[in-house]
């Protein structure tokens, strides 16, 4: 894996996925500010949803079969 790169989906820490959500949620902030700054449920749609991901996500990782404690 080259540096700066995210490892692959089920092999991110919670670390990575923060990361990830913030950068999500800075290019919604930016959408809703340049396209649909009348429709507060846009920003908070995307805020919803980045939450969601990463609970799911972490969930999924651990429940998994197959990992080591």
């Amino acid at each position: 894996m080259r540096p700066g790169r995210l490892p692959r989906v089920l092999e991110r820490s919670l670390r990575d996925d923060v990361k990830w959500g913030f950068f999500v949620l800075l290019g919604a902030i930016l959408a809703f500010l340049l396209f649909g700054a009348d429709e507060p449920a846009l920003l908070l749609g995307a805020v919803l949803g980045v939450v969601v991901v990463i609970v799911v996500l972490n969930v999924v990782r651990r429940v998994r079969p197959g990992q080591k404690p």
